[in-house]
């Protein structure tokens, strides 16, 4: 499930918050249920509106493309990670992590165009390239 967070509010998790909210900590995040109010085999990607410079990634990309690329990053992630408790390199960071931006010059991020309309990705880490692609 995608849980979309409009803009003007924001979500909180313990004392971390994202854009809008005043400990901005995260984008985005995924998890699955707690078991005694959500069953665990419920996945879940909690989709904060990116409004603040925190979460931007391409200097072209607007908040929607913005919300493409975290979209993408944590529903494959939580496919990936289902339990929490999957894949992590020596970093700490799961195989979306690993390219999540690619630094300051942000080489991670790329446009792909399909029907007039530019969508907003990241390249994924390949453990057979041991890089991150397309």
């Amino acid at each position: 499930y995608e849980v979309f967070i409009p803009a003007g509010y924001y979500s909180s998790d313990g004392g971390s918050t994202s854009c809008g909210g005043p400990n901005l900590q995260y984008c985005a995040y995924h998890g699955n249920g707690d078991g005694p109010d959500l069953p665990t085999n419920i996945k879940y990607s909690i989709q904060p509106y990116p409004s603040c410079s925190g979460c931007h990634g391409k200097a072209a990309w607007t908040a929607y493309n913005d919300q493409e690329h975290f979209v993408v990053h944590e529903t494959r992630e939580a496919m990936t990670d289902s339990q929490l408790n999957a894949w992590f390199d020596r970093a700490g960071y799961e195989a979306d992590d690993k390219c999540a931006w690619g630094g300051a010059t942000l080489a991670f991020l790329f446009d792909e165009t399909v029907g007039g309309h530019t969508y907003a990705y990241q390249m994924e880490y390949s453990n057979a390239d041991r890089n991150c692609v397309k």
